[in-house]
């Protein structure tokens, strides 16, 4: 026979209670005679309700004590805090600033509905930030859709009170938004009319540049307003003036351009600066600056192609260089002896830097094409090599490699690379244009139709990358980039049976192989110590993240490495920190402060688990928040259709007698319920503890112990 187990404790319950009650009656039977009435009476009172207490607590009972009431219902208030609010409410850029306007309407209608509503205020930006506002509107974006998306659920009754202008720079309007079941009323401070502004728009420049040429520069300068603007750009870099240009707009013209010829000094990293000196008013002050980086490179790549068995797609190749005045193209073959010749000079060749045999300087090789290998060379020939760039393997090596012996970083397995020899269409993956190694490779007017389809994407058989180029199932041009080692594999027979006719096919084949090589010449050293901070650049007033790597001397990650950042500027400096490693990756992640925009200096050191040390040194360039500076007007029809589709409505700004005739301020009644869990809560310890000790010492007052 079970008993269940819900039963089991009212049932212990209710024995114990019999025992304590028997024993109760038992020791009121025995002091009927050493005491009187009165006191037999309180004793047995005593033990009766210490007996009652210890059942109820045997038992798991529970006291529920219910206490009706009303409270008014909630009215959250949801102030935009992002730095388009700082901008002037009027047209006419003078007066409050809109968020200050947003603040005072808070207050207004924190007055107005107290005791008839609960108002709950709470900022947002990026994200939700509930607590105190804050005292000024810096939130470098705004995300309309996140923030209410973020809001918990509705109360009965809830409503929501939205003060912004509708300037929504992140994320869009989601449905999700809307999910909430809350009516949304809505005010849009500032003007939907642009205030008068002046702002750098745009900037188009080269972001690579070779040593001895000048930069050509266009920058387009924007306005809103009818008044006359006039001023002077000034193009810097650490405060020394590159170039200066004056401009003039005259009344009801909205834009100009500006076209400009810089010469950069040096061979590295360039950070210029871009500056509007101009009088008159301006809304968003920021952005009539802006940064750019600019990399010189040496004017000539050396890249080196060892051809052990030269053939007719190694003479396409060159045909379609020959003349590339970025690449100095070095073709070394397999001379009569079986040694190393420079062609079509036939001097001997050298791996080693230096002088030659014949008092030639091969210098460093900036990138490598592996064509074929001859059976007489050595073996460790490709790890003598001065490279400090990538390999361009080609797939008559992949056939018969030979003795070579290759280093571990350019390891490649593509199995099926060369494909069949029928015709067929090639295919480039969706994402090949975009890929480093083929910019300009696919903007040379040709005829569309002379282009196969992008419509396929592969995973590429190299490790970290994808395939670009294929034929059938099998790949023809895959690339990868791992720890600073560039590696490309490619099938010569796949493109050269490519049909493309005349001019166009040449011209193709030329700026595909050039940005092929120059992508694995990479155009500076490959570096054992990477960071980025992202696709896009870092913005003022917003924390900003860093993503490190760092590598062995063969380009394999290493893990365990202590990896510190400093930041400064000037001789000043700001802040450091520790990189932490990331899960689930090969790489450490560090978090920046909040910086002003500028140009600052990130310093970086590892300390390897062999007690090797690296170091970089490099420009970081802090930009002003573009996206939420753009937006200068407000724009109502955002918050009407967020307020139409979730039931409420777009006031007037400080219409109040209109939110009064929407709100429902009627209480809401509730039911306040407290459970006492008598076996846990203390208090029915201490008064058991207490009326036993009460009957104890009573019963020793009376002379009965």
């Amino acid at each position: 026979m079970q008993l269940d187990a819900q039963l089991a404790a009212p049932l212990a319950a209710l024995l114990v209670g019999f025992a304590l009650c028997g024993w109760a009656v038992w020791a009121y039977r025995r002091t009927l005679t050493p005491i009187g009435p009165a006191r037999r009476r309180l004793l047995l009172a005593l033990r009766l309700a210490a007996s009652l207490l210890l059942a109820l607590m045997l038992g798991g009972l529970d006291l529920v004590l219910e206490r009706p009431h009303s409270t008014p219902p909630l009215l959250r208030v949801l102030v935009d805090a992002s730095a388009s609010m700082e901008r002037p409410a009027g047209a006419d850029s003078t007066g409050p600033s809109r968020y200050a306007g947003a603040r005072a309407l808070v207050d207004d209608v924190a007055r107005r509905y107290r005791g008839r509503l609960r108002v709950e205020p709470a900022a947002f930006g990026m994200e939700l930030r509930e607590g105190e506002l804050p005292a000024r509107a810096t939130a470098p974006l705004t995300d309309l859709g996140g923030a209410l998306a973020a809001l918990p659920p509705a109360e009965p009754g809830e409503a929501l009170l939205l003060l912004s202008d509708g300037c929504d720079t992140e994320g869009g309007l989601w449905s999700s938004a809307l999910e909430r079941g809350r009516p949304i009323f809505a005010m849009a401070l500032g003007d939907s009319v642009a205030p008068p502004d002046l702002r750098i728009d745009r900037v188009d420049a080269l972001s690579v540049l070779r040593k001895g040429s000048r930069l050509p520069l266009t920058v387009d300068i924007a306005a809103t307003g009818v008044t006359a603007r006039q001023g002077r750009l000034r193009v810097t870099e650490g405060g020394r003036e590159l170039a200066a240009r004056d401009w003039l707009l005259e009344p009801g013209e909205t834009g100009a351009r500006l076209d400009l010829s810089l010469e950069l000094d040096g061979v590295g990293e360039h950070m210029l600066e871009l500056a509007l000196e101009h009088a008159g008013p301006d809304a968003a002050p920021g952005n009539d600056r802006r940064l750019l980086a600019v990399r010189v490179v040496e004017s000539k790549l050396r890249v080196l192609v060892l051809a052990g068995r030269p053939d007719w797609d190694l003479s396409a190749l060159m045909d379609g260089l020959r003349g590339e005045e970025a690449l100095d193209l070095r073709l070394v073959t397999a001379g009569p002896d079986g040694g190393l010749r420079e062609s079509p000079s036939g001097r001997p060749w050298t791996p080693e830097g230096g002088a030659g045999a014949d008092g030639s300087d091969n210098g460093e090789i900036h990138g490598l094409v592996l064509h074929s290998w001859a059976p007489q060379w050595d073996p460790a020939l490709l790890e003598r090599l001065p490279l400090r760039g990538g390999v361009l393997i080609m797939d008559a090596f992949l056939a018969r490699p030979g003795r070579a012996r290759l280093p571990a970083r350019w390891r490649v397995d593509v199995p099926g690379m060369a494909p069949p020899r029928r015709e067929q269409v090639l295919d480039w993956g969706p994402d090949a244009t975009r890929h480093p190694a083929l910019q300009g490779a696919l903007t040379l007017g040709i005829a569309p139709s002379a282009l196969p389809a992008m419509v396929r994407v592969d995973r590429n058989p190299l490790a970290d990358g994808r395939v670009l180029l294929a034929v059938g199932d099998v790949p023809v041009l895959a690339a990868r980039e791992l720890g600073g080692q560039r590696t490309v594999a490619a099938s010569g027979e796949g493109f050269w049976r490519w049909r493309l006719q005349g001019d166009d096919g040449r011209l193709l084949y030329a700026e595909l192989f050039s940005g092929l090589l120059r992508w694995v010449a990479r155009e500076d050293p490959p570096g054992r110590l990477l960071v980025d901070w992202g696709d896009e650049p870092l913005m003022a007033s917003q924390p900003g993240r860093l993503h490190a790597e760092v590598f062995d001397p063969d380009f394999r990650p290493v893990a365990g490495a202590a990896l510190d950042w400093s930041l400064s500027r000037g001789d000043s400096l700001l802040a450091g920190g520790s990189f932490q490693p990331e899960a689930a990756a090969e790489g450490y992640a560090g978090q920046l402060p909040a910086l002003p925009s500028g140009v600052y200096r990130l310093g970086l050191t590892a300390t390897l688990p062999s007690g090797e040390q690296l170091s970089r040194r490099l420009e970081l360039p802090v930009q002003p928040p573009r996206r939420e500076l753009r937006e200068l007007a407000a724009r109502p029809e955002t918050l009407r259709w967020l307020a139409a589709r979730s039931g409420g409505e777009l006031l007037a700004v400080g219409d109040l007698d209109g939110l009064d005739a929407a709100l429902d301020f009627t209480p809401r009644a509730s039911v306040a319920r407290s459970v006492l869990r008598l076996w846990q809560h203390p208090l029915a310890f201490l008064l058991l503890l207490a009326l036993l000790g009460l009957e104890w010492g009573l019963r020793k007052r009376f002379g009965m112990v």
